[in-house]
């Protein structure tokens, strides 16, 4: 059960893997226990060449990109 404020991930059903790439260890840390509460299966990567290395070998779903990253913007690595 979700309120207004709140997207109830299972009901979508066709994410089921989830790339998030966040330099901040705390920030990575609650999307993941946040996501994997979901059900989806979490991958994580600290900057843009762990986000290429795990984005080219497992496909996922979804990515959930920091916009601020170290020695590279984050749309930069979407281009």
């Amino acid at each position: 059960m979700t309120d207004e404020k709140n997207i109830n991930l299972s009901a979508i059903p066709s994410y089921k893997t989830v790339l998030i790439i966040e330099d901040e260890d705390a920030i990575r840390w609650t999307l993941k226990e946040g996501l994997t509460r979901e059900g989806l299966q979490v991958f994580e990567a600290k900057n843009g060449q762990e986000w290429l290395d795990l984005a080219l070998k497992e496909h996922p779903d979804m990515v959930l990109l920091d916009l601020v990253l170290p020695k590279i913007f984050g749309l930069d690595m979407l281009i």
